[in-house]
């Protein structure tokens, strides 16, 4: 059933018949956060779907916690897979569905069943980075995972977010003479989320995205260049963060030195004393902005101009409230590219920097 062949399936004799039901489940070496599953039905005999179960999580494969229940499901046709989607925040070792009900008969078949992880490969949850590059909330985006796709999915499972809610696409659309940059080692984010950029590059690590961002910043005339690095946060959903936990503080060590490398790059350029540069560093995860989890908005936002002033954002009068889906409209301003109708929720303020930030 988990063998990425929907030609293949899983056959029970006497559901219901034994026992009250069946199940299967998953196990991890380590605890995993998911929010999404599909399912998918077999090439034969609607009779022997399943039409009623439970998703559960565990830690210990004793006590299970409910995740997801769905009553009354059809699987329309033959082959078909359906993706349910739940909140979820916590990691489990263990997921495991139980099937309750079937349509009809005591014979029960499946063709496939995919757990979708939240906690993706590169370690920043893909909501935030949405909201970062589209100006909008997940209510509006509807992006909830890293396959980066719209919910509800569309049947063929093909259909990215909407090109033109993306900061690069409107760029793009402005004025086709603004390149733009897209650099990471999460390969979903870069050709999903982030495939207007004119220049794609995944890359095998956070030092490999360094590394290629400190070559193309030296040298590339593209106007907006956008890098990912996700150690930090995989350290602190393996190592934790609190106590000043070496293996996090490390990581944060590094990354500051990533950055600190890509802040000289640009500062080598050139033409870099005609040019304006700006550079934003921004977390998706750890702080308290608007909504629940708290994990799903930016922990800080900092933004750099040689000629900007320091000073803290959010004492400022009034106050700025920094939130992720904000960054796409501060991308439009520097560029002097107007928003559109597409930026529904992110507000701007970069504009006040001319009267409270200039030095």
């Amino acid at each position: 059933m988990v063998d990425n062949n929907i030609s293949t399936k899983y056959y029970a004799e006497q559901f219901g018949v034994v026992g009250t039901g069946l199940w299967y489940q998953l196990s991890f070496p380590n605890p995993i956060s998911a929010e999404s599953y599909s399912m998918t039905s077999a090439n034969d005999l609607p009779a022997r779907d399943p039409k009623d179960w439970q998703f559960l999580g565990s830690n210990d494969a004793v006590s299970w916690d409910t995740l997801d229940v769905r009553t009354n499901q059809v699987f329309a046709t033959r082959l078909l897979t359906v993706n349910y989607y739940f909140e979820n925040h916590k990691a489990y070792k263990y997921y495991r569905n139980f099937i309750s009900a079937i349509n009809s008969g005591t014979l029960f078949q499946q063709a496939e069943w995919r757990l979708i992880q939240n906690e993706y490969l590169s370690g920043i949850n893909a909501a935030s980075w949405a909201s970062m590059m589209t100006g909008n909330t997940r209510t509006i985006h509807r992006i909830w995972d890293s396959t980066f796709y719209a919910k509800p999915v569309d049947t063929t499972n093909s259909i990215p977010v909407s090109p033109n809610l993306s900061a690069l696409r409107l760029l793009q659309d402005y004025d086709d003479r603004i390149k733009t940059v897209a650099i990471s080692s999460w390969g979903n984010l870069v050709t999903t989320l982030l495939s207007d950029a004119s220049k794609k590059v995944t890359t095998t690590s956070d030092e490999d995205t360094k590394t290629q961002a400190v070559s193309l910043l030296k040298t590339d005339p593209s106007s907006v260049f956008i890098t990912q690095f996700g150690d930090v946060i995989n350290a602190r959903k393996q190592y934790g963060s609190a106590n000043n936990t070496p293996e996090f503080l490390a990581a944060v060590n590094k990354t500051d030195g990533y950055i600190k490398e890509m802040a000289d790059a640009i500062k080598s350029r050139p033409n870099y004393a005609k040019e304006e540069w700006i550079i934003i560093i921004a977390s998706t995860q750890g702080g308290t902005g608007a909504g629940s989890p708290v994990d799903l908005y930016p922990g800080f936002v900092m933004i750099y101009n040689p000629l900007f002033k320091p000073q803290d954002l959010t004492k400022m009068n009034p106050a700025i409230n920094v939130k992720q889906e904000d960054i796409a409209r501060q991308i439009l301003y520097w560029m002097r590219v107007p928003a559109t109708a597409a930026i529904q929720t992110g507000s701007l303020w970069l504009d006040r920097f001319g009267a409270e930030f200039i030095k």
